[in-house]
């Protein structure tokens, strides 16, 4: 009868050991848990910073676009106008040499130069 006691106390001693050994077990498991919901929270803000971030960098690289597009249409109206101002300065410049010329020869046929011109 106590051979048939110890047994039976036996097996309550290793059934509990296995259910010491299962409850360190799960909190093992549930430190493990925690811990990769933890980082997958910081993973999560950290990806949903990356986007608004992502979001915020699309909208200025949106309005430096914009802006480069204004600038070129500005530098080509320039330019045209550059243009148009070279071409009157030419007129001008040819006009003046005329000028210059006619009053060369009337200074000249005023004093009595003959001029071959």
């Amino acid at each position: 009868e106590n051979e048939v006691i110890l047994t039976d106390w036996q097996s309550v001693e290793m059934k509990m050991q296995l259910l010491k050994a299962e409850k360190n077990n799960l909190r093992v498991r549930l430190k493990e848990t925690r811990k990769e919901n933890r980082k997958r929270k910081r993973n999560e803000c950290a990806l949903h910073e990356g986007l608004v971030d992502q979001k915020r960098q699309a909208q200025e690289l949106g309005c430096v676009k914009e802006k480069i597009a204004l600038t070129t249409m500005e530098k080509e109206k320039l330019s045209i106008m550059l243009e148009k101002a070279q071409s009157e300065t030419a007129k001008l410049k040819k006009k003046v040499k005329k000028l210059k010329r006619r009053s060369t020869r009337t200074k000249c046929q005023n004093r009595g130069i003959v001029s071959h011109v």
